[in-house]
């Protein structure tokens, strides 16, 4: 694992060993702007574009920020469509249990990617997403 940019409001690793690029969500990321949301949403393409992982594991249990219909769409047209283009075959999405705001907000960025071939994990613990990959990779968990 190596850490491959902290931050304000993300912090990113690859996994070379796995094809595996993880981002964290951090708190202070209920003050980010669209604009910043965006920004930081290209900077991770930028690492995906670079190191094209075939496994991204997105971890939003620390995330407050609200992705408004808006950025759904632009988050599948600008990213999320990109990204499979690159190399991303499957995207797991950790949240944090029981929250529904964000499991719903989630669940409708995936449905405007809907004609894009991937596949998604909805999760709550990043623990099950390696395990997952690693086996897929020949490894043991």
């Amino acid at each position: 694992m190596q850490l491959l940019y902290d931050g304000k409001y993300i912090k990113v690793y690859i996994y070379p060993d796995l094809s595996l690029m993880t981002y964290h969500w951090k708190p202070a990321n209920f003050v980010m702007t669209e604009e910043e949301y965006q920004n930081t949403m290209l900077t991770l393409l930028q690492f995906l574009s670079k190191h094209k992982p075939k496994y991204v594991i997105a971890d939003f249990r620390e995330s407050e920020f609200v992705v408004i219909p808006s950025l759904q769409v632009w988050l599948s047209e600008h990213i999320i469509k990109p990204a499979v283009q690159i190399s991303m075959k499957k995207l797991f999405l950790v949240l944090r249990k029981e929250d529904l705001i964000q499991e719903l907000s989630l669940e409708q960025i995936l449905e405007e990617a809907k004609d894009v071939n991937f596949q998604s994990f909805t999760l709550h613990s990043i623990d099950t997403a390696l395990e997952y990959v690693k086996a897929k990779q020949g490894m043991v968990a």
